[in-house]
């Protein structure tokens, strides 16, 4: 039997969404609310002429293996996920982990989610913001 994965801040998952296939997620927090412990990770997107873009946080190729091209978090895509369902997409193969973001670039992410005026407030009350 394999191991169970467990998530903490700065993995990183594949993550089928929009019309295009899968996007990089990176875990930015694990935290217990509702009396269940939870994970958010916001998306990496390609930065295009026709995106509406948040420049709270942008993201140049290089700064994580899977960014060929300039990139930006979408702070309005916020996921939160009980770590129990992200453990079993990924044991069925429905999220696929990538490699880790560095520690500077998770700081980064997170100085972007306490700025961006795209977060809802539930999720800074998480942060602390």
């Amino acid at each position: 039997m394999a191991a169970v994965w467990h998530p903490k801040p700065g993995d990183c998952l594949l993550i089928n969404s929009g019309p295009v296939g899968k996007h990089l997620f990176v875990i930015v927090l694990d935290t217990k609310a509702g009396g269940q412990h939870q994970i958010v990770s916001v998306p990496v997107c390609t930065a295009r002429d026709y995106a509406r873009i948040d420049d709270s946080c942008l993201i140049a190729p290089g700064e994580h293996p899977f960014v060929k091209a300039d990139s930006f978090i979408q702070y309005r895509d916020t996921r939160i996920d009980p770590i129990g369902h992200l453990q079993k997409c990924v044991r069925e193969g429905t999220f696929t982990p990538h490699t880790s973001a560095s520690q500077e670039l998770v700081a980064k992410i997170k100085a972007g989610l306490a700025g961006s005026k795209f977060v809802k407030r539930h999720i800074k009350d998480l942060l602390g913001c």
